[in-house]
């Protein structure tokens, strides 16, 4: 999973594209694909969204901060993205940095 950029300016949207695969490494649809966003002080700002579907195992989602959340030069926002098959859960994790 990864973000479109590494560092984004209040009011850019955040892209998170994620490619789902099977063990031999071929893209694969999920049954269901989520993601949730933290921001720097912890807050959901997005809970479990059904991220957007792009092609076979192709996978997005969007956020947009609008507002400095902590006093660091630099906001982190954490995300996770959920895939779900059956009784098989994978996460995946990553970070973008916000900066006024």
């Amino acid at each position: 999973m990864t973000t479109l950029m590494t560092s984004f300016v209040i009011g850019t949207t955040i892209i998170t594209e994620l490619t789902v695969k099977d063990k031999d490494g071929n893209a694969y649809d999920s049954s269901t694909v989520t993601y949730t966003v933290k921001d720097p002080a912890g807050a959901t700002v997005v809970n479990n969204a059904a991220m957007t579907k792009d092609g076979v195992g192709a996978y997005h989602g969007d956020y947009t901060p609008t507002v400095k959340v902590s006093t660091d030069e630099v906001d982190k926002y954490a995300i996770w993205a959920k895939c779900t098959n059956g009784s098989r859960v994978t996460v995946a994790h990553c970070t973008a940095s916000v900066t006024t």
